[in-house]
């Protein structure tokens, strides 16, 4: 088209057809121009829309490639919970099972419980007798007591040895055995064996008076729970002077 007004520009008096000619060309070259133009306005705005396009189908894909994920993660939390209730179940069952069991060897050993001798004096005529008879503590029946009881007094020296069935919590246990009594003080050296321990024990009796006293201590030789136990009746008699003053002697 610059080329045209440079030719057009060099003629001095075109005439009336050159003119039109002219006219003519220039008028094509516009409508070449203008129809440029809407060409690449054309390809501009069709690669807009293609831009476009692709920008939402990405975000739409993105989006449901999240909602995928989301219920991936929704199902691996839901997964989760129900392995940890599971899990939960599966312990309170093992912790049932271990309480039925403990139970069950509470009663078959006698568990925390344990038992200890008394002797107590029985009269007939002018003979008298001291009969040894368990004490239960605690909570179960303390089973199958292995004993052998030994005992001092003014003119022997007696054991005696046996088996005890049970132990019972209720109270009712007759006495395992007795011995006669010569003198006015007795002593015994007891050792037994439970389902849940082993125990040594030393009575002392003391006649005072018109009465007995006794001093018993229990010793634990497991170690468990305690180490020994002293039961003293009031009225035995202790000692009146040197470091141990006012307690129990125990020596044999």
């Amino acid at each position: 088209m610059g080329a045209v007004v440079a030719l057009m520009a060099g003629r001095d008096k075109p005439s009336g057809f050159e003119k039109a000619c002219w006219m003519l060309l220039i008028f094509g070259y516009l409508l070449v121009e203008v129809f440029a133009i809407r060409k690449d306005r054309a390809e501009h705005d069709q690669t807009l829309a293609n831009l476009l396009a692709q920008e939402v189908s990405a975000r739409s894909e993105a989006q449901a490639n999240f909602t995928v994920i989301g219920e991936e993660i929704k199902a691996a939390i839901a997964q989760g919970e129900t392995t940890m209730e599971r899990t939960s179940v599966m312990l309170i069952l093992q912790q049932q099972t271990l309480d039925q069991l403990r139970g069950q060897m509470n009663v078959a050993t006698g568990g925390d419980s344990f038992c200890y001798f008394t002797a107590d004096v029985m009269a007939s005529g002018e003979k008298q007798e001291a009969r040894i008879s368990p004490q239960h503590v605690g909570q179960f029946n303390v089973p199958n007591i292995n004993y052998s009881i030994g005992v001092t007094d003014a003119s022997s020296m007696q054991t005696k040895s046996g088996t005890y069935p049970s132990c019972l919590k209720s109270g009712l246990n007759p006495p395992v055995t007795s011995f006669p009594i010569t003198g006015s003080h007795l002593s015994f050296d007891i050792s037994f064996d439970t389902a849940n321990g082993s125990w040594e024990e030393i009575i002392k009796m003391q006649h005072v008076g018109e009465s007995w006293y006794q001093a018993i201590r229990l010793i634990n030789k497991t170690g468990k729970k305690f180490k020994f136990k002293d039961y003293i009746t009031p009225g035995y008699p202790v000692q009146t002077e040197g470091p141990d003053k006012g307690k129990v002697s125990w020596e044999r």
